[in-house]
């Protein structure tokens, strides 16, 4: 099997987002008006980023996702990637699990592959993914998350020594006061809140107050007792 062969057969698909891709010594992609392009490039090496053991597919999925993670971090929307790949052999069962695996991730985002190279050699994979985010805000997003990130930092500190009071305050005394249990219950919301800001996966910003209906409504919070089979309202 020659390259083109390889290519054609595991790495070829019909692009919508690209002027121009597959085949050519070029792709071609048209930004879209008013937006930035944002790359990133990673490269994973058998024996120091992943085991020559490792499943294929789980390999093709790792080898696109620590890219897009990189564009969610810019709040940057997934459009297209290239694959340069330096195979010992080749092997088909090998070459199609890693293609379904890098395939399945990238039909999930709705990030096409438009190019790429591939050369004998030491496994080695390396992915160079585009995407795009509004004009400034990517800075924007990332410097509005530094303070929550600091206080959710904070908070996770606090909830390490609060929880061990409050083990140690039920315990001894059988019940667990209303504002400790409140102050609790808002650090864990808060700090669910701010990871999903942090991570993109909400565009809320997580505010310093505990308004969750659900919690709110929930009976026996006033004091919770101690008893044989754990703690109870």
């Amino acid at each position: 099997m020659t390259e083109f062969d390889l290519i054609k057969h595991y790495f070829s698909r019909p692009t919508q987002r690209a002027a121009l891709s597959g085949g050519d010594d070029c792709a071609l992609i048209d930004p879209t008006p008013g937006m930035q392009l944002v790359i990133s490039s990673d490269m994973l090496v058998e024996g120091r980023h992943f085991f020559a053991d490792v499943s294929p597919f789980s390999l093709g999925h790792k080898a696109l996702a620590v890219n897009l993670s990189d564009l969610a971090a810019c709040g940057a929307t997934p459009v297209a990637f290239t694959l340069a790949l330096s195979l010992p052999s080749i092997d088909p069962a090998w070459l199609q699990a890693f293609s379904n695996g890098l395939y399945a991730l990238a039909d999930a985002h709705g990030c096409e592959l438009i190019g790429g190279d591939t050369t004998r050699g030491p496994l080695n994979i390396c992915i160079t993914v585009f995407g795009e985010v509004p004009r400034g805000k990517a800075l924007l997003r990332i410097l509005l998350a530094i303070p929550v990130m600091v206080i959710a930092y904070a908070m996770s500190l606090v909830l390490g020594v609060a929880v061990v009071a409050a083990w140690l305050i039920a315990v001894i005394t059988g019940t667990m006061p209303k504002p400790l249990y409140d102050g609790l219950d808002f650090c864990i919301a808060y700090t669910m809140k701010a990871y999903a800001y942090i991570f993109l996966l909400t565009e809320t910003y997580p505010p310093l107050s505990n308004t969750d209906p659900t919690l709110a409504s929930q009976g026996g919070r006033d004091a919770l007792t101690a008893t044989p089979g754990g703690l109870e309202g």
